[in-house]
């Protein structure tokens, strides 16, 4: 993935090779390119992390600029929708329909080291540019990809649980129909067949969301 892959070429950097700059920096514009193509890619014609919308791109490329060392984590590259669009999978039960959207803050902080690093004068072990970033790099690794990967797989399981129980009262109307053809039993059976399609279509988008984050972070 590419935060794994940064922090390789960071260590290969840091180890004394006398790595020259001009190849370093076409390799940060590379997982610049890198990043920004993931985050704004789509999924049946849909951003995957652009939130509510998802005809967009999350990502606006022009607004990686290059920032220093001392800069917090910030996602004002983010043009994607703002709040959650939840679904409703049962009388008592929301789920969020897009849980990760591109300003999460393991792709802020995979894309602010970036940005950091665009800055490198001189690969050195001693360089603050290259020291923030890869703590930053390590951060992100090691809690905010779970966490976007967990958060993904729990509304995945939600959605996934409701789709099996659509398909058994579906199961239950269609038998009803069979036997009493009354108007009030099409008319629910069209109804979770709706449903069914709906959350269909979000355990798509979650899956592929969760596929993604994973190619991000593994090795």
């Amino acid at each position: 993935g590419v935060n794994q892959q940064i922090q390789e070429f960071l260590t290969l950097a840091r180890s004394g090779s006398g790595m020259d700059i001009s190849l370093f920096r076409t390799r940060m514009e590379q997982f610049k390119t890198e990043m920004v193509q993931i985050l704004n890619s789509k999924f049946q014609g849909k951003a995957i992390f652009g939130g509510v919308d998802t005809t967009g791109k999350p990502i606006n490329e022009a607004a990686l600029t290059v920032l220093s060392p001392t800069d917090p984590v910030t996602t004002d590259y983010y043009q994607g929708a703002e709040g959650d669009l939840f679904i409703r999978v049962d009388e008592t039960r929301l789920v969020n329909k897009f849980p990760v959207t591109a300003d999460h803050n393991a792709f802020a902080k995979t894309l602010t080291a970036i940005r950091m690093l665009g800055g490198v004068t001189e690969v050195s072990t001693t360089d603050s540019r290259i020291v923030a970033a890869m703590d930053l790099l390590n951060s992100a690794k090691d809690g905010d990809y779970p966490d976007a990967i967990v958060k993904g797989a729990s509304a995945s399981k939600t959605v996934k649980t409701s789709i099996d129980e659509n398909l058994n009262q579906l199961l239950e109307v269609q038998e009803r129909m069979a036997n009493y053809g009354r108007r009030d039993v099409m008319e629910t059976f069209m109804a979770l067949k709706t449903q069914s399609a709906s959350l269909d279509v979000s355990q798509r988008m979650i899956i592929e969301q969760i596929r993604t984050i994973t190619r991000l972070v593994d090795q």
